[in-house]
């Protein structure tokens, strides 16, 4: 997983979190406080960074990785977060068990009961629209995330795995 804060990259790898602070000249290990290196999905919210692990949940930091700490209240144990996203004052985390929101900043998490339990593994958004892509099916929501809609229709094979892009009025899977 790949993000941009400022004018530092951060990288999630199977071996933690790494930034460059010179357009990946060098690498620095941020990885104090992670309990799983196994970053699967990073997200970018102002001043704070969220990284989903493997097995050991959600992680945020407020001073670019110098320090994470797990942010997991609501979010059932050994969820694998595979995606993150914001629309609106929501964040999102798709985990392997199905999708969470947060409306505090990833202080508490809700499980999003109003969509099929399927595993949430991306995102994308445009304005106040976001798509998440699953192992069965595409959900759209126009309101950030209040209400959800499967878009199936022309879809030959509904796992969407990694990879959902918007460009202008189109969506990509």
């Amino acid at each position: 997983s790949l993000a941009v804060s400022g004018s530092i990259i951060i990288a999630g790898t199977g071996g933690g979190v790494f930034m460059s602070t010179n357009n990946g000249g060098n690498w620095t290990a941020m990885n104090n406080g992670l309990t799983d290196t196994l970053v699967m999905s990073l997200l970018v919210d102002g001043t704070n960074i969220f990284a989903g692990t493997r097995n050991g949940g959600l992680f945020k930091t407020s001073n670019n990785g110098n320090s994470w700490t797990a942010v997991n209240n609501g979010i059932m144990s050994s969820s694998a977060i595979f995606a993150l996203s914001k629309s609106g004052a929501n964040i999102f985390a798709g985990a392997s068990n199905g999708l969470y929101s947060s409306s505090d900043n990833g202080i508490n998490w809700a499980f999003v009961s109003n969509i099929p339990l399927y595993t949430f593994l991306s995102f994308a958004v445009s304005g106040s629209n976001i798509f998440a892509g699953t192992d069965g099916s595409i959900f759209f929501s126009s309101d950030n995330g209040i209400n959800w809609t499967a878009i199936n229709d022309g879809l030959t094979n509904n796992n969407i795995n990694f990879s959902l892009y918007t460009s202008g009025s189109g969506i990509f899977a």
